[in-house]
């Protein structure tokens, strides 16, 4: 009696509309505030090159701010929120009013963070994704921290009994040591591209002050730097390279802060973070595909980065969905996460399927039809490109083929993939929601076929395979979908 009094005083809390806190104004400032930069971005660089509109820049500037303001508080005032029949409904819009209707069964996680200016004023911001969109569907960013608790553990249908005697099993806790591998991991190429272009954009408006001091150097000091000048080539792109690495430590450990993963008795439990803290809650039975991914050197240095896949809308390949990250686990801990994520996997392997070599022989053309250009207008240079291109392709293709594999048990479908950047996504029968087969003339001719096993987090993608093999497979993902009576989502 007693835990369900106190249920249903935690749900009275709720039971009538409220607004975040007033400080949720700034969140929406700064959410339109970019919104409205990122729409005419375009407009504002080009109206920087005219002189006289620069001079009224500092008055449009404030006008904009004051109008951003005033929407923001706006906004705030009409996003009302409350729990009515065992449903989240929300109030929002600040030109076009919206009814936000989300039952509480249909909602797939709930997050919290917590970001550096809400952690001084004890505030937290909370996510409800539901498997009816493709990100966040709603997202209150400024509640106080025992509201958002309160509300959370409501929306994750969690008894007050759940939330004092919960049995956790500690998986991951990132170390420094592990932070810094996963920096020193990072694409560090991109890291120093953005280094180069923020510096070129930081010098340009004293592009006049260094022509006049050139201009001012005595000659022999100018033949002296124009010699020197073929040494300060590699020398900055040795700078940049240390301030590509650099960002990309700075980018793990701010990320990736104590970040610690916890498998309770029915859930995944994931929190971190550095300046923006973060804890995401994903029951056990929402979690659709698990994706293992690592690059050469993660696996010089012994770990994969995991990516769980949640249901989304219209789960189709390249649509983006409620994805959660873990950067790295080593081989014990990825077996752990996927025996507790989807109950009992079978380690023994029924069947391993191959793409015919057919598919690879149209990716190889494919691949060395790029080179086509280069070879016909390029010269002598050029055929020499062009050259390299097709002794790269042949091998990335070569090697692709071999690392390609899709191996079959009794309750699950793993798809391996990929050669520098290696690739396995699993996906147990009883999830899957369809199955497609599809060809065409050319593969009808050699009795192949494309098996698309769907989930509600997308696909998994088998190419090129006898048509007798796709057969087999669809009836015995239909029939595991039959007979399981476990909870798919």
């Amino acid at each position: 009696m007693n835990e369900q009094a106190e249920e249903h005083n935690m749900s009275d809390v709720f039971s009538d509309p409220r607004r975040q806190h007033v400080l949720s104004i700034v969140r929406f400032f700064i959410k339109n505030g970019w919104t409205f930069l990122r729409s005419f971005w375009p407009a504002f660089a080009g109206l920087a090159f005219n002189e006289n509109i620069r001079l009224y820049s500092g008055a449009a500037i404030v006008l904009i701010v004051a109008l951003l303001s005033v929407a923001a508080i706006i906004e705030h005032w009409k996003y009302t929120f409350h729990i009515e029949n065992a449903a989240l409904v929300i109030h929002r819009g600040l030109i076009e009013r919206e009814k936000l209707v989300i039952p509480i069964e249909r909602i797939q996680a709930v997050h919290t963070e917590q970001s550096w200016w809400q952690r001084i004023f004890g505030l937290n911001g909370l996510r409800v994704d539901t498997a009816g969109s493709s990100g966040a569907e709603v997202e209150i960013s400024a509640l106080r921290t025992e509201l958002a608790d309160q509300l959370r553990h409501i929306l994750s249908k969690e008894s007050p009994k759940t939330m004092r005697e919960k049995e956790s099993t500690p998986l991951v806790h990132l170390d420094w040591r592990m932070l810094l591998k996963i920096g020193l991991t990072q694409n560090h190429l991109r890291n120093a591209a953005i280094s180069f272009g923020a510096v070129l954009a930081f010098m340009e408006p004293f592009e006049d002050v260094i022509s006049a001091m050139t201009d001012a150097v005595s000659p022999v000091w100018k033949v002296l730097i124009r010699a020197l000048w073929v040494l300060f080539i590699p020398l900055s792109i040795l700078l940049f390279g240390m301030i590509g690495v650099l960002v990309s430590l700075l980018g793990a450990v701010i990320k990736y802060h104590q970040l610690q993963v916890v498998i309770e008795e029915s859930a995944l439990e994931i929190t971190g973070g550095f300046f923006r803290k973060f804890s995401y809650r994903i029951p056990l039975p929402k979690i659709q595909l698990f994706e293992l991914r690592s690059s050469v050197l993660q696996r010089l240095a012994g770990f994969e980065s995991v990516r769980i896949h949640q249901a989304r809308s219209q789960a189709a390949a390249g649509n983006a969905g409620v994805n959660l990250t873990i950067p790295g686990l080593n081989p014990t801990q990825v077996l752990q996460l996927e025996q507790a994520i989807f109950e009992a996997v079978s380690p023994e392997v029924l069947s391993t399927l191959r793409p015919h070599d057919l598919y690879w022989i149209k990716r190889w053309i494919l691949r060395l039809s790029l080179a086509i250009p280069l070879f016909l207008i390029g010269g002598i240079w050029g055929a020499l490109l062009a050259l390299g291109w097709g002794i790269w392709s042949t091998w990335a293709v070569w090697e692709s083929r071999n690392r390609f594999k899709v191996c079959l048990s009794t309750s699950e479908c793993t798809v391996w993939w990929g050669w520098l950047h290696r690739k396995k996504k699993l996906g147990v029968f009883y999830k899957m929601q369809r199955v497609s087969i599809r060809t065409n003339l050319f593969l009808k001719r050699k009795r192949l076929s494309n098996v698309i096993l769907h989930t509600a987090a997308g696909p998994l993608f088998i190419p090129c395979i006898p048509d007798e093999a796709a057969m087999r497979l669809r009836d015995w993902t239909l029939k595991n979908v039959e007979i399981s009576s476990k909870r798919w989502m």
